[in-house]
């Protein structure tokens, strides 16, 4: 089916983007030296999960792929210090975390996800908006915490959740 070929494309550039730019590793964006392949990469990801989302826009597992893959692009342009266009990309994906969260708050890696993109919006909102960055900073800190109170096993929660508390 014209999914299935979707999303066989979409897992080859997603390892493709892990290859060429360690995507996935925690410091992935400070760690690039030349980011302008991984950004054409995770260009094209996104542009298959805008057609994902738009074909099932009920689909949840898109919806969910959308957000970190922009994200990540927000990441990639904060990076290269554009930063009114990663506030789009991170603002954007903030609201898709929001939505998901909000169909479905037992969800803990939309929780997580949403945690996470606020606190890079928060990073992002330092020198422009500090009230809002200490608003999303704090609340991304405080759902992290309550993962890793539901299980203080999980390593990656667990560093999530120390970075959002001491701001690295």
């Amino acid at each position: 089916t014209a999914t299935r070929a979707r999303l066989k494309l979409l897992t080859v550039l997603r390892t493709t983007v892990q290859g060429v730019s360690g995507y996935g590793s925690d410091e992935h964006a400070e760690q690039a030296v030349d980011i302008d392949p991984r950004r054409s990469l995770v260009a094209a990801e996104r542009a298959i999960l805008e057609r994902m989302v738009a074909a099932e826009p009920a689909n949840a597992t898109w919806q969910h792929r959308l957000a970190v893959n922009l994200n990540l692009a927000g990441e990639l342009l904060a990076v290269r210090g554009q930063r009114d266009v990663a506030r789009q990309f991170l603002e954007r994906a903030l609201g898709i975390t929001i939505a998901l969260v909000d169909r479905d708050d037992g969800n803990s890696t939309w929780r997580r996800e949403l945690a996470r993109n606020e606190f890079k919006l928060g990073r992002l909102f330092i020198g422009l908006d500090p009230p809002r960055a200490v608003t999303l900073t704090t609340r991304a800190a405080e759902t992290l915490g309550a993962l890793v109170e539901k299980d203080p096993t999980n390593a990656g929660w667990q560093r999530d959740w120390a970075e959002a508390r001491h701001g690295h």
